[in-house]
């Protein structure tokens, strides 16, 4: 009360005068990106790894979190969701993305037969 020379709850109705309304759309809250995933399949936020499907390496994803959750889109498909993880330096894995790279990895290995002309 010493520096405003009032009681704060004398000062109320002077406060919410003074405010501004709220805008007609809600802002955006959030981090957003777009990345090109790159060949291991991991999309990164804040210094932490998070899976993503590999069927979308090297396209571009959108990356959005919010205080508990990360989300990743591919052409608006959902492709990895993963509960936010605030240490530092982590690895989140989904058990599914890593056995899809497998399945991706022996894919390409296998040889392909050679098709020629006759």
């Amino acid at each position: 009360m010493r520096t405003i020379k009032t009681r704060p709850i004398d000062r109320l109705d002077t406060d919410r005068a003074a405010m501004l309304s709220l805008p007609p759309v809600a802002p955006a809250l959030g981090w957003v990106n777009r990345v090109r995933l790159g060949r291991d399949y991991y999309a990164r936020l804040d210094s932490s790894d998070y899976s993503v499907d590999p069927a979308v390496i090297g396209r571009f994803v959108d990356v959005t979190a919010d205080l508990s959750r990360v989300e990743v889109r591919h052409e608006g498909r959902l492709v990895a969701r993963h509960d936010r993880v605030w240490a530092r330096g982590m690895t989140i894995a989904d058990p599914i993305h890593i056995a899809a790279a497998k399945v991706l990895r022996e894919q390409f290995q296998r040889p392909r037969p050679n098709v020629g002309p006759d």
